[in-house]
């Protein structure tokens, strides 16, 4: 039980750094597709 808990912890700073990395991947394509909508708004609609 202790060695697994102990996996879990070394495993889960990984876990953290991919889920932030996907997050801010996520926003940075936001931000490009809201900046494309407000240079051609009907485009997408």
């Amino acid at each position: 039980m202790i060695q697994r808990t102990f996996i879990k912890i070394r495993i889960m700073p990984k876990m953290i750094r991919l889920i932030l990395w996907l997050l801010s991947i996520f926003l940075y394509t936001n931000l490009l597709f809201s900046r494309r909508r407000k240079n051609n708004r009907n485009s997408f609609l």
